[in-house]
């Protein structure tokens, strides 16, 4: 009797362990950010249907494929680079860079890197985290052109104004000078001195 009691809190452990596991893959599967696993080869193990979405590769293809590929030329040796300093210990979490989509599409997006482990506590490959952040970064350049462009008019407006300013002031200092002048008074020269 007690045997069967413990067979069945181990079932409903095993159930309640799959369903979590279930869900957890569900998540991971269907994310709209791409969530890949590679290993220190950069060969890519997972990708999921985020991933297809963001780059368009099919995961039969994307599983044929090394994060080279999806790097632009002059990062390719960079995203490999890290790969080994990941293996050696380095800890690296989140950070921007680029990305080729299969279209040829040149895509700005955030990763977030974590390191795994097997049973014994050694590193076997690296999941990632990619979110697209191109229209983000899009709109961060075009703001800030936009505040160059309000710098440079109130710069200007500012110069224009203090323009007119001094030329109403050299005006009215002139007329000032002629005016002492036709008094004969000294203090024309002061007001001549102003233009």
């Amino acid at each position: 009797m007690a045997r069967k009691m413990t067979d069945r809190k181990n079932t409903a452990r095993r159930g309640a362990w799959a369903e979590k596991h279930r869900l957890l893959a569900a998540v991971v599967h269907d994310s709209n950010d791409a969530i890949t696993v590679q290993d220190f080869k950069g060969n890519i193990r997972f990708w999921n249907l985020g991933a297809k979405r963001m780059y368009g590769y099919t995961k039969t293809e994307a599983l044929k494929m090394n994060v080279r590929q999806i790097a632009p030329k002059n990062g390719r040796d960079d995203a490999l680079a890290l790969l080994k300093r990941l293996r050696e210990g380095e800890e690296v979490r989140s950070f921007e860079a680029q990305r080729l989509t299969k279209d040829g599409r040149l895509i700005d997006v955030w990763i977030t890197i974590t390191t795994l482990t097997d049973e014994a506590g050694n590193l076997v490959a690296v999941a990632t985290t990619e979110r697209d952040i191109t229209e983000r970064k899009r709109l961060e350049r075009e703001l800030l052109s936009i505040r160059e462009k309000e710098q440079k008019l109130i710069g200007r407006e500012m110069h224009d104004s203090m323009g007119q300013m001094l030329t109403g002031i050299a005006i009215k200092s002139k007329a000032l000078e002629l005016n002492l002048k036709s008094k004969s008074l000294v203090e024309s020269a002061d007001a001549a001195d102003i233009c």
